[in-house]
């Protein structure tokens, strides 16, 4: 069957092509996408830094000089005033935490003006962190007894990591010591007791494992946001490298030539789609299964996979239609495939309210949305621990995930199919006045042929007739808005008829249609008008294209696979031509042996040289059996060995194909032709035969070649004046041949053109030679007959003769006169070429003209500047994005500040908000007493002794929300048990309870009672 030969040969070819790339395509196809989708799956502990909960054990609260090294600042301001100062001062505070300091640790210390200077001093950065160890504001310092003491301590609102086992909180290293030490120059300052350090506790109720499962929904509700176009980023490289390929060949004519000599488009669009999806497709699983054991635990495997299996393969279909507009430009249509995904994607994420039928329809607009819903409806149940239902939508936006796996389907499926009739549309040969057939008949029937009734005329073809050309005219459109001014005729009302079988050549010098002609022919280029008839096989009928796989095209350009060898390009090319003509059991290695390949059949096509590519390029037209070779120019550029190689070649199958040619080599259209039509500019017949036919029909006669010798030549006597024995000679040889002309080919050598086909004259002219041989002082001669390029050289000139007198008056008479009169002006080779002498300019000079240059080529190639000038635009408002919303302002300030009071009752720690586990231990029973009203609201469970109160923290701490306070009433030694859930606060205000309780069982006399109120500002 046609479509699995030619679809099996393209997945191999395409296979091949990605092994010459082995380590390229491993790092793209499977490495990076696994790496990449690794670092998503536990990217979610980047973005979070895990805490470490459970419970620790008691240790002494840090000392500040511990944990401060001095490497960021601890700034301070004084914000008291004369009436709030008692005894001590902020000064006096800050001096007394500093005895300890080393020098670097002093001079970390920094003094602002004021409170409101410490958000310029400390500003932070988008993950809440700034250069500054803490700041502390002191508001009110009165003397002992006359009112309450208020300071501020200001910290980054990054700080909220917990590791309750290895003491390393944010709390308990900044914070905690940077309170204490406060607490303690106060107390100290104030009585002069020195409080012993207590011991601080810190437990959670959240375990690891709870803290694992918050994590991963909080990762869960963020894919349904922003992060979900990370995850679509790890499937889109197939959305570059399948453009790119196919694009790829399509702007090196591979798939033009294809398509011309029977390639199916099915066959086209599967075997590129198999092959590149195959090769992602190891990623993709590994990827999908790592995501459903990492990200989506709930949803089944199967599901998780299917989803991204459709993601690869929706981008791998949209890709195709994308890059169909970009023929000439693989780069540009890869990275515009990629670059509109993306894209599309974020749209669909921009659509966040999107319904189950608005989702549909704009994933089948829109293809690489369908993900973004997708995943959505996959998260909106994750993120309720519950397992992905198809059927149902899902918790949170509704979203039914089983009509947007039929929207997959139908892209699958929908967008290659749009992207063949924009192809054919584009770059497919449109031809007047031809019935086009249904597409689906288009993709799985190649070049379909037409019956009489869809050409005309309609009369047969006689048998011997391989293809009629009548009236056939060809015009390119060189204007951008399609004006007739910009009309370039390529061939004008041409009529050909080229018989089966032989070497029909094409000749006509540069510009004369022939290549053009060959490509109508060949269906690569539409005509615009005439006709052009195929003959069948069996004679009964005629077509515009031959029968499918007939035909093989040489293309000027040569249109090979690089990667692949010259044994594989032919295995490809057979079957792409296969056809009920071709030989199943035909030997390609002889092929290549027959064009001279022998010694390369298992090397690369670009290893060969120019010469040999051109002979490969000559296999692929005449493997399969083609009837029908189109040969353009294939002996341009390479050497006299390789030429006549190809000439061999040619001539072996002249007599079982129709082999047009096409070339501007005289010679060898006289060597190899068995009937030459000579074209003249714009594409018109000047002569049509056999050669012995058009040397019997054109030719005038024979030629005498002169050679005079140069040592009874004096210096005076130059052929190219047409004075001297050349002149002379002339005047004698028009004795006997009266309309004989003379050609000057080199400084010693003259053609005389007797133009006359009478034995006779010309016998007349041979005696004279050899009678007046040293009188005209002739080396030697030569007799030559008419040859190919005498009727070439003579319809050219005539052809520019009658051009000459359309258009001047002056010229048809100069014309007119040099023809009457039969002689020709001898071509000067006196005077030589002058060439100008080159200088030195300076670089602004150069600079300019490069300038000059590029503005030249903008003109025709403006789209991609000015989609250059639109991204650069259009990214320069992302940065309004972070300011909207804000008032101008120079004033710097904290981005998110929280006043959280740290003693009670004011603290926000609300007991009528918590439940049963909200009840606080102290030891021995009765000490919170001592606070007096202030814990009255709460639930106090009196433990004994220090032990039974350590005890019953070990067994219940998953139970208590806040703590206790345990002292010993003979030593002062205290411990605090706190609730260490992020970002701890419960510590600052145990701390801070437990300061006013040791200050409260030093008994000290009214006058020099504390009174403390501390606030925490939490975030910078």
């Amino acid at each position: 069957m046609t479509f699995w030969s030619q679809f099996s040969a393209l997945f191999w070819k395409n296979w091949i092509i990605l092994s010459k790339h082995s380590l390229l395509n491993i790092i793209r196809c499977f490495v990076l996408p696994v790496a990449y989708g690794i670092f998503l799956a536990v990217a979610q502990l980047f973005l979070i830094k895990p805490n470490n909960y459970g419970i620790g054990n008691p240790i002494p609260v840090y000392r500040l000089q511990d944990r401060f090294d001095g490497s960021i600042s601890l700034v301070w301001a004084d914000g008291t005033n004369s009436s709030s100062t008692g005894g001590i001062t902020p000064t006096d505070i800050i001096s007394h935490i500093s005895t300890n300091f080393s020098t670097t640790q002093r001079n970390a210390i920094q003094k602002v003006a004021s409170p409101s200077d410490i958000p310029s001093e400390c500003p932070q950065n988008f993950n809440l962190f700034s250069e500054c160890f803490a700041a502390v504001a002191f508001f009110d310092l009165p003397s002992p007894g006359s009112g309450s003491i208020n300071y501020t301590i200001q910290a980054d609102g990054g700080l909220v990591h917990i590791d309750v086992v290895k003491h390393t909180s944010d709390f308990e290293e900044r914070i905690l010591p940077l309170q204490w030490a406060i607490d303690q120059a106060i107390v100290e300052l104030q009585t002069g007791v020195q409080l012993p350090t207590p011991l601080e506790w810190p437990f959670s109720q959240e375990t690891n494992e709870e803290q694992s499962t918050d994590i991963r929904l909080s990762y869960i509700r963020g894919l349904r946001t922003l992060l979900v176009l990370a995850l679509f980023i790890c499937y889109v490289g197939i959305a570059y490298q399948l453009p790119g390929a196919v694009t790829g060949e399509r702007a090196n004519l591979v798939t033009s030539h294809m398509k011309a000599m029977g390639l199916l488009d099915s066959a086209k669009v599967l075997s590129w789609y198999t092959s590149i999806a195959l090769v992602y497709l190891p990623a993709w699983t590994i990827v999908s299964l790592i995501w459903h054991f990492r990200i989506f635990t709930m949803t089944s495997a199967g599901l998780i996979f299917v989803v991204h299996l459709l993601l690869g393969l929706i981008l791998a279909s949209y890709s195709f239609f994308i890059a169909a507009p970009f023929g000439k430009s693989p780069q540009l249509a890869a990275v515009a495939s990629t670059f509109l995904s993306i894209v599309f994607a974020i749209l669909a994420l921009v659509f966040s309210r999107a319904s189950t039928g608005a989702a549909f329809i704009f994933s089948i607009i829109f293809p690489p949305g369908w993900y973004i819903f997708a995943v959505r409806a996959i998260c909106g149940w994750e993120n309720h621990q519950i397992a992905t239902n198809m059927l149902q939508g899902d918790p949170d936006d509704g979203l039914v995930l089983l009509p947007l796996l039929i929207a997959a389907i139908i892209d699958v499926f929908l967008w290659p199919y749009l992207a063949v009739l924009l192809e054919n549309r584009l770059y497919d040969a449109r031809n007047p006045s031809v019935k086009r057939s249904s597409f689906p008949s288009r993709l799985f029937k190649r070049n379909p042929t037409h019956s009489s009734s869809d050409v005309e005329p309609t009369s047969l073809l006689p048998s011997d007739v391989a293809i009629s050309i009548e009236n056939l005219n060809k015009t390119f459109n060189t204007s951008l808005f399609g004006s007739k001014k910009g009309l370039v005729t390529a061939v004008a009302d041409l009529s050909l008829t080229i018989p089966k079988h032989g070497i029909f050549v094409l000749l006509g010098s540069n510009g004369a249609g022939k290549s053009t002609t060959l490509s109508v022919l060949a269906g690569l280029t539409g005509r615009t008008s005439g006709v052009v008839r195929f003959n069948t096989e069996d004679g009964q009928g005629t077509s515009d294209k031959p029968p499918s796989g007939t035909m093989g095209i040489v293309p000027q350009k040569n249109v090979l696979f690089p990667e692949l060898t010259c044994y594989q390009t032919l295995r490809v090319w057979k079957a792409i031509k296969k056809s009920k003509y071709s030989d199943d059991d035909e030997d390609i290695e002889q092929l290549l042996r027959d064009c001279d390949l022998g010694a390369k059949i298992h090397a690369n096509a670009d290893t060969l040289s120019g010469g040999q590519k051109r002979k490969l390029q000559l296999a692929i037209g005449l493997v399969a059996g083609s009837n029908i070779v189109l040969v353009d120019e294939c002996t341009s550029g390479v050497d006299p060995l390789s030429r006549r190689a190809l000439w061999r070649t040619l001539t072996s199958f002249r007599e079982s194909r129709t082999i047009v040619f096409t070339t501007h080599f005289l010679d060898e259209a006289d060597l190899l032709g068995d009937h030459i039509a000579i074209l003249a500019a714009p594409g018109r017949l000047a002569a049509q035969g056999s050669p012995v036919t058009l040397k019997h029909n054109l030719g005038e006669g024979y030629t005498v070649q002169v050679v005079f010798d140069s040592q009874m030549l004096s210096e005076k006597d130059s052929l190219a004046s047409g004075l001297g024995p050349s002149g002379d000679l002339l005047q004698e040889i028009r004795k006997h041949a009266e309309n004989a002309s003379l050609s000057v080919t080199s400084p010693r050598q003259a053609s005389y053109h007797l133009k006359t086909k009478d034995p006779e004259a010309v016998e007349n002219v041979l005696a004279m030679l050899d009678e007046k041989r040293n009188a005209f002082k002739i080396g030697s001669y030569d007799i030559l007959g008419t040859s190919i390029e005498d009727i070439f050289l003579d319809l050219m000139h005539k052809d520019e003769a009658n051009k000459a007198t359309a258009t001047s008056d002056e010229k048809e008479r100069n014309s007119v006169a040099s023809l009457e009169s039969g002689s020709v002006q001898p071509e000067s080779f006196a005077s030589p070429l002058k060439l100008t002498s080159g200088h030195a300019i300076s670089p602004f000079r150069q600079a300019l003209t490069i300038f000059h240059k590029r503005a030249l080529i903008a003109r025709r190639s403006w789209l991609p500047l000015a989609l250059a000038v639109i991204v650069a635009v259009a990214a320069s408002t992302i940065p309004l994005v972070f300011v909207r919303g804000r008032s101008p302002s120079c004033v710097k300030t904290f981005a998110t500040s929280t006043n959280i009071p740290l003693y009670l009752p004011e603290s926000p720690i609300d007991p009528f908000s918590l439940d049963d586990s909200s009840r606080v231990l102290d030891s021995p029973p009765g000490i919170t007493s001592t606070l007096g009203n202030t814990t009255t609201i709460f639930r106090i469970t009196d433990v004994s002794d220090n032990d039974t109160f350590v005890n019953d923290i070990k067994q219940n701490f998953r139970n208590l929300s806040l703590g206790g306070v345990s002292i010993d009433v003979n030593s002062g030694a205290a411990l605090v048990a706190w609730e260490a859930t992020a970002p701890g606060l419960t510590g600052g205000v145990a701390d801070a309870g437990l300061v006013w309780t040791e200050v409260v069982m030093i008994e000290l006399p009214p006058p020099r009672r504390l009174y403390l109120r501390i606030t925490y500002d939490l975030y910078f």
